[in-house]
């Protein structure tokens, strides 16, 4: 789902990049200066968006008899539990 999101961000931002031309008072005007270097556009990032999962060791607890009445939480062990992240890769082109 988020890497749709993204996707679709990305298609809208390459969307709305371009030359447009709007009329100012009878006057074109170009939102590219006609001499300014073409070479100065500004590019669009790769981004890849993925998962990778880890392993984390949690603890597990128990009771230990303290007294007659009151029995106290004590750690009993450990477990592996996999954990997941996102990950996000920016690969930037001149």
């Amino acid at each position: 789902m988020k890497k749709w999101f993204f996707l679709t961000a990305m298609v809208a931002m390459a969307a709305c990049g371009g030359d447009r031309e709007y009329e100012s008072a009878g006057a074109l005007d170009t939102t590219r200066d006609s001499t300014a270097d073409t070479t100065a556009r500004l590019s669009i990032p790769d981004i890849d968006v993925g998962m990778t999962t880890d392993t984390v060791s949690v603890p597990t607890f128990g009771t230990q008899k303290d007294t007659i009445i009151v029995d106290k939480p004590v750690v009993t062990g450990r477990r592996p539990v996999e954990v997941k992240r996102p990950t996000v890769d920016v690969n930037k082109q001149p």
